[in-house]
């Protein structure tokens, strides 16, 4: 395929709707977009990106302000089409609540007994802490789930000050889970 050199008048006629030119238009662009939709996109999808390629720059050509960089605002257009239907792809739908309670690949009984395993690892690493009070601010946060603002109250803290500790008791919480796991 040979490359044209576009110009001034030629975006004008496209955008007068010169038939001539939207033909050599479509013809030139569908060859040079088939070749970059390819492998991009299944088959089926091809012709319908191409065509909305089409119907986007046409509806944009008074944004183009070089006409000599037309087959620049061509590719640019589906390169932003592309993205975006990537990230339309790519958006997950969260888990219902009933997803949420199992484990894939496990049954019920097998997945309860797992959380109960681990529930009894973590108490005990709770309690082999050496610091009482870090101990008590883990469990009032992650196994009884207590309200922030009732943690302070108990333990005559401000809430900036509660992040201070619990980012030491997550610290402490860790050494201690590694020496038991060490023995």
């Amino acid at each position: 395929m040979d490359l044209f050199a576009f110009d001034d008048l030629y975006v004008r006629r496209l955008k007068e709707h010169d038939r001539e030119t939207e033909d050599h238009f479509d013809k030139y662009f569908r060859s040079l977009l088939f070749v970059k939709l390819r492998k991009r996109l299944p088959a089926q999808d091809i012709d319908d990106m191409t065509q909305d390629v089409f119907a986007g720059v046409l509806a944009r050509l008074e944004e183009l302000r070089d006409s000599r960089k037309l087959g620049a605002f061509v590719l640019g257009f589906c390169n932003n089409l592309l993205l975006e239907r990537y990230r339309k792809e790519s958006r997950t739908e969260p888990l219902n609540e009933v997803h949420e309670e199992t484990i894939p690949g496990k049954s019920n009984t097998e997945a309860e007994l797992l959380n109960e395993e681990t529930a009894a690892s973590v108490r005990h690493v709770l309690s082999s802490m050496r610091d009482r009070r870090e101990a008590d601010i883990l469990r009032a946060i992650f196994l009884e789930d207590e309200d922030r603002d009732e943690i302070c109250r108990r333990f005559d803290v401000d809430a900036q000050y509660l992040r201070v500790l619990l980012h030491r008791a997550k610290k402490d919480f860790k050494a201690a889970y590694r020496r038991k796991s060490k023995r």
